[in-house]
């Protein structure tokens, strides 16, 4: 058996239809109309790559964002330590590592 997905499932319909969903919606909602700006701009400075999609870079952000809260007494029950700070700052330094590969412009040679 396993006891941790029907938990998984639990917190996400909760997220998809709890008191806090209106709360998610908005915060999400203006995090599209800043980060599809803030896109823009970065496209044209050169600083990322010119085929990204806002909507998908949103996306992962959140993925990468909120994956580590969803799973985390399955995390840490497998690894058998806590996702404390110290932890969370690495994850934090990978993601942003590959948020940068990911969003590196292509240079032609």
């Amino acid at each position: 058996a396993q006891p941790e997905f029907p938990r998984l499932i639990l917190k996400v319909l909760a997220l998809n239809h709890g008191p806090g969903r209106h709360f998610i919606q908005q915060l999400l909602e203006r995090g599209r109309t800043r980060g599809a700006s803030r896109v823009s701009d970065l496209k044209s400075q050169g600083q990322i790559a010119s085929g990204i999609d806002p909507d998908i870079l949103r996306l992962a952000f959140v993925s990468l964002a909120m994956t580590p809260i969803l799973l985390k007494d399955i995390f840490e029950e497998q690894v058998g330590h806590p996702m404390d700070t110290t932890f969370l700052e690495k994850l934090a330094d990978f993601n942003g590592h590959l948020f940068s590969a990911g969003l590196k412009p292509v240079t032609s040679k």
